[in-house]
């Protein structure tokens, strides 16, 4: 009987507290992982967006031509044409996770563009000196990224 009571071990109450904390601990990340993936999908479709946008101005300036980014707001779909063969449109949406453009400063349908000339200057569809798209991921409003473009050709991703 003394041999019995001399045996260590864990109780019950023992597991069932450690099961409790690694639940706890589990559900804190998965929440903090899922959250990243959301904004991740965001900054994915601005940079996207901001490289097209820079493709173009360098072959107006290296081709000494005019280069354009058209966006279809409608569609959600943005496509870079010029002097040289058009690319292929693409969506803004990245993979499984949702996204639009849901404002090219302050429009939300039809297909604004950005021009750029030779000489890396930017004009707008919407007139101006500075245009500021804006994303959001269509199934969680709150949730933007922002890209910025002025006359001088600067663009920005804050």
């Amino acid at each position: 009987m003394n041999k019995l009571r001399n045996k260590r071990g864990f109780t019950l109450i023992e597991m069932m507290i450690v099961g409790a904390i690694i639940g706890v601990l589990a559900g804190i990340a998965g929440t903090t992982w899922y959250l990243g993936l959301n904004h991740s999908s965001l900054t994915t479709g601005a940079r996207d967006i901001a490289t097209a946008l820079r493709k173009a101005k360098q072959l107006a300036v290296t081709t000494n031509t005019t280069e354009q980014v058209n966006f279809d707001l409608d569609n959600e779909t943005f496509q870079l044409v010029g002097a040289g063969p058009a690319t292929d449109l693409k969506s803004v949406s990245s993979g499984h996770k949702p996204i639009n453009i849901s404002s090219f400063e302050g429009v939300t349908t039809g297909t604004p563009w950005i021009q750029f000339a030779n000489n890396g200057t930017a004009t707008f569809s919407t007139g101006g000196t500075t245009v500021a798209i804006i994303l959001a991921r269509t199934d969680n409003n709150s949730e933007t990224r922002t890209i910025n473009v002025n006359s001088m050709g600067r663009i920005q991703v804050p």
